[in-house]
């Protein structure tokens, strides 16, 4: 499987190429406290996100903010192809010295709704030659001069036209949304620090075993546990990065010890939160 992925200080870029199916799902998407857009270039796909699923078709493209969790399911034989940019607020400030809007094409909306541009909706060749200027950048065989900076501009450029594309945008065709799910995903957001439990959820909500486990599964594409954990995890990265105490922030994530916070971080992470905190990431 071909993957070729760049970092720089505030952003990644990932493109990735599966040349056989069936494609095995993707639990959850790399996350971090970033924004993203992905999107797929060859193939199709069912991309969750917070109880609402898109019908992704070749072109259509996902936007994500820092707190939504998705994940990915590769519908399928053939080939499947997409490209994912994340990047951080700070990579307008580094260019521009006057605040920009283009961020509002990511926070326009409630968890989980209008997450997806369909290719109908952006001008199409001004979309490819960003991405065939993003892909190459991101090869990691080509010895191109000034990548980051150049890569920083092609996402300012991509950030310009989803800005447009998103006043014309409906959402995406496609869409399932489960109410009951969707409720569960508001409900653990605003109650990270409380004990969430199937029992407490199923009193408080009013809904029924199969609705957090069975529905939410099928909804979400992961369990309600795996759910719960990326959620307190993202939380608790975006708290660090506004500069509150990682012991602080992983009990106001709903971690009871410090403990279970740095395995469940190192397992994701795959380092310590000191150490990403404080590297090169």
């Amino acid at each position: 499987m071909p993957k070729h992925e760049f970092t720089g200080e505030s952003f990644r870029i990932v493109h990735t190429i599966e040349e056989h199916g069936p494609h095995p799902s993707t639990p959850f998407d790399y996350y971090d406290d970033t924004f993203a857009v992905t999107i797929l270039l060859q193939g199709e796909a069912i991309c969750s996100v917070e109880g609402t699923a898109y019908a992704l078709a070749p072109g259509d493209l996902v936007i994500l903010s820092p707190d939504e969790i998705r994940s990915f399911c590769f519908m399928g034989d053939g080939v499947h192809e997409r490209l994912s940019v994340y990047f951080s607020q700070a990579i307008l400030s580094a260019l521009w010295d006057s605040e920009l809007p283009l961020l509002t094409v990511f926070g326009a909306h409630p968890a989980g709704v209008g997450n997806c541009i369909t290719h109908e909706e952006y001008p199409v060749d001004a979309m490819r030659l960003i991405l065939n200027d993003l892909c190459a950048l991101a090869d990691e065989t080509n010895k191109i001069t000034m990548r980051a900076s150049r890569i920083q501009l092609s996402i300012l450029s991509l950030l310009f036209l989803l800005y447009d594309a998103r006043r014309v945008s409906e959402g995406g065709a496609g869409v399932e949304r489960d109410p009951a799910v969707q409720n569960i995903c508001r409900y653990v957001t605003a109650h990270l620090k409380e004990k969430l439990t199937l029992s407490h959820l199923q009193r408080v909500l009013l809904v029924s075993r199969y609705q957090l486990t069975v529905a939410f599964a099928r909804a979400t594409g992961m369990s309600l546990s795996q759910y719960i954990l990326h959620k307190r995890l993202s939380h608790a990265v975006a708290a660090v990065r506004k500069g509150v105490p990682l012991e602080k922030a992983a009990e106001d994530a709903g971690f009871g010890s410090y403990s279970y916070f740095f395995k469940a971080f190192h397992r994701h992470y795959g380092t310590s939160p000191r150490t990403y905190f404080t590297g090169k990431r």
